[in-house]
């Protein structure tokens, strides 16, 4: 029997160490058409003219005009610019264009939230890298696809992507929620914790994060802490089962041992699938009855 916290309710009886909030967000929309250089279009650009040439807003020739117009400027003013300053492109088709990409967007990152709900990792870190091409500032596509990578043990570059994901948005809470976890897993718990107390600040309803700084607490044998952090997420989500899994295991070391075989009780009508926890609750059961 074990008393170790969990962040999440493992899959199968195995216990995952990287333990991301799956829970998609609505996708923050960047900038269409900045480029990096005046003479060729970047990807963002490249996107832009896709879209505009299928739904037959521009032509190749209009777009090969607006090019060496910025080519012969030297500029590096968004090539969209030029398609508007020559006349090809109306501020309507450009708004045309903007909703089609954000669309498109959102629909990459449902599509990698339904692989990864699959754990078809592979897939979900593919549709999640097309919505980065699509929108390469969009700090949640890159969060998407950290949550995808930690769970196809890729911690460094799933920590890669959070890392970008909060230079774009420092005040992404799931991001620093999620890097947290990362930054636990590899041992470090003193910039794990200064992440979740990051998330708690920028976001106080955001359960998980009570939870994984609960399991910190409880990691350095601060169950008191670790309690009041267990409470809180409890509070904010009754549906996390992780949540009474890991009270229970506190309460136990604290000699609570009913409390504890209540959680745990809870924890397994939310995820009959926590088999560890089944396991520590019958050894526990039967302690009782010797006793």
């Amino acid at each position: 029997m074990t008393d170790r916290p969990t962040r999440r309710a493992p899959a199968g009886g195995r216990s995952a160490r990287v333990a991301p909030d799956v829970r998609a967000v609505a996708p923050v929309s960047g900038a269409v058409g900045a480029t990096a250089t005046s003479e060729r279009p970047g990807d963002e650009e490249r996107l832009f003219c896709r879209i505009a040439l299928k739904y037959e807003l521009l032509t190749q020739a209009q777009i090969k005009s607006a090019m060496r117009l910025r080519r012969r400027d030297g500029s590096r003013r968004p090539l969209f610019a030029y398609l508007q300053q020559a006349g090809y492109l109306t501020d309507e088709a450009v708004d045309r264009i903007l909703r089609i990409q954000e669309k498109n967007l959102k629909a990459f990152l449902e599509k990698g939230s339904r692989y990864r709900s699959r754990r078809d990792y592979a897939k979900a870190i593919a549709a999640y890298t097309h919505a980065i091409r699509l929108d390469p500032g969009n700090a949640e596509a890159y969060h998407q696809r950290a949550l995808a990578l930690g769970l196809a043990k890729r911690p460094e570059d799933a920590l890669a992507d959070l890392e970008r994901a909060l230079t774009l948005d420092p005040r992404h809470a799931r991001a620093h929620d999620a890097r947290g976890v990362l930054r636990h897993d590899q041992g470090d718990l003193d910039l794990a914790l200064a992440d979740f107390d990051r998330a708690i600040a920028l976001d106080p309803s955001l359960a998980k994060a009570y939870l994984d700084r609960g399991a910190v607490h409880h990691a350095r044998r601060r169950l008191d802490d670790a309690l009041v952090d267990y409470d809180r997420a409890i509070a904010l989500d009754p549906t996390l089962a992780s949540a009474f899994n890991n009270r229970g295991a506190a309460r136990l070391v604290l000699g609570r041992t009913r409390e504890a075989i209540a959680d745990w009780e809870r924890a397994l009508a939310l995820d009959p699938g926590l088999t560890s926890v089944r396991m520590n609750l019958a050894l526990v059961r039967r302690k009782l009855v010797v006793r």
